[in-house]
C-alpha cells in the first residue's frame, strides 16, 4: 500500500510539473493600455504622457540622479534616468584633445579616426557595461546604432536582446536604450520587454519617448 502511495504521489508531482511549465511556457497576456496620461517630475525637467494604468515609481539620489520608471508586468520595463555626472562626463570628453588630422606631416596613412562626439562615447561605453552586466542581461548582443531626436535634441538609439531566466528556462527578450545628452545632464532612457509582446511595447515605447519634453533642472 505505501508503493501505491508513492506512484500515486509522485505521478500527481509530475502531472503538476508538467503543467506548471506548460503554463509559463505560453506567452504574457498584455493588459489593455488605458488612455495616455501626464508625467511631470517635480521640478517640471522632465514631461511625458504613458498609459493611465502604468504606477511610476520615482527615485532620487542626493540631487545626482533620477529615475522614474514602470513596470508592467512581469518581463515589460521602462524607465527615464536623468544624471549630472553624465553631462560631467561630457563636458570632459568636449574639451579632450582632438585627434590627429589625416594627412599631417610625419603620421603615416591610415593612423587617424573619425572623432567621436561627447554623445556618441558616453552611449557606446554605456552599452558595452551592459553587455558585461551577465547577471541582469545575459547573453547580452547589441544591434545597430542608430541616430534620433528626443524632445529636439539628438540621441542614439540602439536595439539588443538578451535572456531572462528562470528555472523553467530563458525567455527571448528585446530592448531598447536611447541617450540624450542635454546642456546639463544626460539623459539615459531604457525599455525592455519579452520578444512575444515586441511589437506592441516597442510601439508604447517609441509614444511614450515622442511625447518627451526636458526642460531646465530646478524649474
Amino acid at each position: 500500500m505505501r508503493i501505491l502511495y508513492r506512484v500515486v504521489w509522485i505521478g500527481s508531482l509530475l502531472s503538476i510539473l508538467a503543467m506548471t511549465f506548460l503554463f509559463l511556457k505560453q506567452p504574457l497576456a498584455l493588459s489593455t493600455l488605458a488612455p495616455m496620461k501626464a508625467y511631470a517630475a517635480a521640478d517640471k525637467s522632465l514631461t511625458f504622457q504613458y498609459p493611465g494604468n502604468w504606477k511610476p515609481q520615482e527615485a532620487a539620489s542626493q540631487g545626482i540622479a533620477s529615475q522614474v520608471s514602470f513596470d508592467p508586468n512581469a518581463t515589460t520595463h521602462f524607465a527615464v534616468i536623468s544624471d549630472l555626472v553624465g553631462s560631467l562626463m561630457g563636458d570632459v570628453a568636449k574639451s579632450a584633445p582632438p585627434l590627429p588630422v589625416e594627412g599631417m606631416p610625419g603620421l603615416p596613412a591610415g593612423l587617424t579616426e573619425k572623432q567621436k562626439s561627447p554623445l556618441e562615447t558616453l552611449h557606446e561605453m554605456d552599452v558595452k557595461l551592459m553587455g558585461k552586466n551577465k547577471t541582469r542581461y545575459p547573453e547580452f548582443e547589441a544591434g545597430a546604432t542608430q541616430p534620433s531626436k528626443v524632445s529636439g535634441m539628438d540621441a542614439l538609439v540602439t536595439d539588443f536582446t538578451f535572456k531572462k531566466g528562470n528555472v523553467w528556462g530563458a525567455k527571448e527578450m528585446v530592448g531598447m536604450r536611447v541617450t540624450v545628452l542635454a546642456p546639463d545632464r544626460q539623459i539615459t532612457i531604457l525599455g525592455t520587454c519579452a520578444k512575444e509582446n515586441e511589437k506592441a511595447m516597442m510601439a508604447t515605447f517609441d509614444q511614450i519617448i515622442g511625447s518627451m519634453h526636458f526642460g531646465p533642472t530646478g524649474g
